[in-house]
């Protein structure tokens, strides 16, 4: 039963013990919620509060602060409602962040929250379009590497969201959030099977291909197969824990950290349309996770991207070739498609895929 009676709680830290903004950094504080782990930016915070086991047990919905009379907002709640996905609500959830915007003041109720720690605005990576299916307010703007030291994933990357806007007391427009620019090289308007190897130490691979399917192609009746400039991939490697995007995004898996860099992980067969809900699960069971093979590569534009594929993959030369624009590739995000000897081949185009536009390019 919930209860609307004020109840005074001790901070856990306030405002005070906050560090001041580093000029080369962004503040964030880290937290959990329903499995998930985030970063909270900390523009608007006034505080961080703890219930007691017995006022969580009595359900109160409202804090009495030196700031004022705050409601208290599960934040499980609120992204489910905003993301129209399922985040369940944790009864241990304790902490409560107290958020200030101008007058109005709101408590968000979240699991463990770390103590403040600042990122390097060079650690910030914008989130692609195809990351916010459901998010039409953009809560969450990018992802952060908070631990470079880490070797996994899940313990070196966050999503990042302001709580202000999650909250409705401010939009996108007004955040403050700096993040880098990201210099992109001209995309090409057509897909070359001959490409220029992007260092001294590929050079050799200039000349060839590297065929593929995608892990989660489940379609045998593919009349092509894929495709990529060997020049082009950075790295075939094994598996990588995958840290997972909360939003409702058929073909964003999610992000890898790789040599340093945070990198998107695409569904590359759901993206051509070639594998349902159900294959993709059966595909990815514990057995088949073990010999995972990621391909990371880069977009046109010079976007790291990655994906995984089938391990029988192989290397060969550039064949002569055709351009071809068969039916089944209709609004596909396709770079290019060629008749070989060795029957057609897929130039996927990754950059189409990460801002959600599936349309094969003239």
């Amino acid at each position: 039963m919930t209860i609307s009676v004020p109840q005074s709680v001790a901070p856990v830290f306030g405002t005070a013990s906050l560090p001041t903004h580093d000029a080369t950094g962004v503040q964030l504080l880290m937290c959990q919620c329903s499995g998930h782990g985030f970063a909270i930016r900390t523009d608007h915070l006034a505080g961080v509060y703890q219930l007691t086991p017995k006022q969580v047990e009595l359900g109160v919905d409202r804090l009495e602060t030196p700031q004022g009379d705050l409601p208290i907002v599960s934040l499980a709640e609120l992204l489910s409602t905003q993301l129209n996905i399922s985040m369940a609500v944790d009864p241990e959830d304790r902490s409560l962040l107290a958020i200030q915007v101008g007058d109005e003041r709101v408590a968000l109720r979240t699991g463990q929250v770390s103590r403040p720690l600042v990122v390097p605005e060079s650690s910030f990576i914008s989130l692609p379009a195809v990351a916010h299916p459901t998010d039409e307010t953009k809560i969450f703007s990018s992802v952060a590497i908070v631990d470079r030291k880490a070797e996994s994933a899940i313990d070196a990357l966050r999503l990042v969201f302001d709580p202000a806007i999650a909250l409705g007391l401010k939009t996108r427009d007004v955040a403050t959030v700096k993040e880098p620019a990201t210099v992109k090289e001209p995309a090409t308007e057509k897909a070359s099977l001959a490409v220029q190897p992007t260092s001294e130490a590929n050079a050799g691979n200039a000349s060839h291909l590297l065929i593929f399917m995608p892990e989660d192609s489940v379609d045998l009746a593919a009349d092509f197969v894929f495709a990529l400039p060997l020049a082009t991939v950075a790295e075939v490697a094994t598996s990588h824990d995958v840290f997972p995007v909360c939003m409702a995004s058929d073909v964003l898996e999610g992000y890898v950290y790789w040599r340093g860099r945070a990198v998107p992980v695409v569904r590359l067969g759901r993206s051509f349309g070639m594998a349902d809900q159900q294959g993709f699960d059966t595909l990815n069971g514990d057995a088949i996770r073990s010999a995972r093979r990621l391909v990371v590569t880069h977009t046109v534009g010079g976007q790291p991207v990655a994906f995984y594929a089938e391990t029988s993959m192989q290397s060969v030369r550039i064949p002569i070739a055709d351009s071809v624009a068969p039916d089944s590739l209709n609004n596909r995000p396709v770079l290019g498609a060629f008749q070989t000897e060795m029957g057609t081949l897929v130039v996927p185009d990754l950059d189409s895929i990460l801002t959600g536009n599936a349309t094969i390019k003239a």
